[in-house]
C-alpha cells in the first residue's frame, strides 16, 4: 500500500471488493454522540458500517474514547464484520475529523491495510456518488490484533519526553495551545510545539499534497530524524498528525492517548499559557 488516504475516486473504483470493509468513525462535534449514529442511517457510504469511538474504548477509563484493550477492540470490530486481513476505508462526516483516530486505532492493533478517505462524506457526495440509507447487518468475520504498543504514549511518557526536550506536537488551535481562551485549563504541555491540524487541510478538508505537508511540519520546528508524540485535545485530531508524519515516511511517531484532557486534569503537571 503506497498511501494511507484514499481518493474518493479510487474508493469508488474498487468498493465492490470482496475484501474491502468501509466505516464511518465520526465523532460528533455536538454533546449528543448519537446524532453521529442518526446522521449515519440517513446517509452513508454502500455496506458501511458505524465504528463508534465512544463505544469502542476503555469503558473503565475516566476519559472519553480512551484506546481499548486489544481483546476489547478484537471483540467489537469483529462485530462489525471487519478482519484483521481486510482492506479497511474509514471515513467521517466532517471531511476530515475523527477518521485519522479510528486509522490510528487499527493500525496500532496491527491492521496492515487501513486507508481514511480523503474529505470523507463530503468529498464522496461532492464527486457524485450514491449514498444510503438504513443500517447494514455485518457479515461474520474475526478480528485478531497484534497490538503494537510503540505507536501510543501515556502520561508519564510524555512528561519524561517533555523533561528531555524531546518532540511534542500539538493539534489543537493556537488560541487553546496559548491559553488565550480565557479558560483555567487551556495552555500547553512544557516543551510542546504547537501545528492546528487544520494547516494540513485544504478548504475541502482533503489533505494537501505529500511535499506541502511535509513543508509544514518541519516549518513548524520538526526534525524528521527524531521520535515525535502528537497530542491534542482528547487524542482525536492528533491522530491526524500522526496520519501526515506517516503519509510523508515518518514512521517514528506515537499519540499521545490522554492528550490534553488528561495532562490538564492533573494538578501535578505543569501548564505553559504562553506560546512556546
Amino acid at each position: 500500500m503506497s498511501s494511507n488516504i484514499i481518493s474518493a475516486t479510487e474508493l469508488h473504483a474498487i468498493i465492490s471488493d470482496n475484501d474491502i470493509s468501509i466505516l464511518d468513525a465520526t465523532l460528533a462535534l455536538s454533546q449528543r454522540q448519537n446524532i453521529a449514529h442518526d446522521n449515519f442511517l440517513i446517509s452513508h457510504i454502500d455496506n458501511a458500517q458505524f465504528f463508534d469511538i465512544d463505544v469502542i474504548a476503555d469503558d473503565k477509563s475516566t476519559f472519553a474514547h480512551t484506546l481499548p484493550s486489544p481483546e476489547i477492540f478484537s471483540s467489537m470490530v469483529s462485530k462489525l464484520g471487519v478482519s484483521h486481513t481486510d482492506h479497511i476505508i474509514v471515513y467521517d462526516q466532517y471531511g476530515m475529523f475523527s477518521a485519522a483516530r479510528a486509522w490510528w486505532m487499527f493500525k496500532i492493533m496491527g491492521a496492515k491495510n487501513v486507508r481514511v478517505l480523503d474529505g470523507g462524506l463530503p468529498e464522496w457526495k461532492r464527486s457524485g456518488y450514491t449514498t444510503y440509507s438504513g443500517a447494514v447487518i455485518p457479515s461474520k468475520k474475526q478480528f485478531n490484533a497484534q497490538f503494537n504498543p510503540n505507536m501510543v504514549k501515556l502520561t508519564q511518557d510524555v512528561y519524561t519526553a517533555m523533561q528531555n526536550e524531546q518532540y511534542i506536537i500539538d493539534a489543537r488551535s493556537e488560541e487553546r495551545f496559548s491559553g488565550k481562551t480565557g479558560f483555567a485549563k487551556d495552555g500547553h504541555i512544557p516543551n510542546s510545539i504547537n501545528l492546528h491540524y487544520k494547516e494540513l487541510l485544504d478548504e475541502r478538508q482533503c489533505f494537501l499534497p505529500k511535499e506541502q505537508l511535509k513543508e509544514k511540519i518541519q516549518d513548524a520546528g520538526f526534525d524528521y530524524t527524531n521520535h515525535i508524540i502528537t497530542t491534542c485535545g482528547s487524542g482525536v485530531t492528533a491522530c491526524i498528525l500522526a496520519l501526515a508524519l506517516d503519509e510523508t515516511a515518518h514512521k517514528n511517531y506515537s499519540v499521545y492517548d490522554g492528550s490534553w484532557i488528561e495532562w490538564s486534569n492533573n494538578t501535578a503537571l505543569p501548564i505553559c499559557k504562553h506560546p512556546y
